[in-house]
């Protein structure tokens, strides 16, 4: 978690980590600012990535995001 909150910015925060060692999961979550979704999406994947590796951890069977954009236009009610 620490290297993953050194990797805050104004395009990354709101870091969160949680983990099951019942369910044997663990769930990374960052807040990513971008021009689309898929960029969002890139650069999440990449901070979390790096922060794994920052905290020796190791990843070689990583893929990456696969992404599917849904897009929701607001309207005034």
């Amino acid at each position: 978690m620490e290297q993953l909150l050194a990797l805050e910015s104004d395009s990354v925060r709101d870091a969160d980590v949680s983990a099951s060692a019942i369910e044997e999961i663990v769930e990374i979550s960052v807040y990513a600012v971008a021009e689309t979704f898929d960029e969002a999406a890139a650069i999440a994947d990449s901070t979390i990535r790096t922060a794994i590796h920052a905290a020796k951890g190791h990843t070689p069977d990583w893929q990456t995001i696969q992404t599917l954009a849904e897009r929701a236009d607001l309207v005034e009610a």
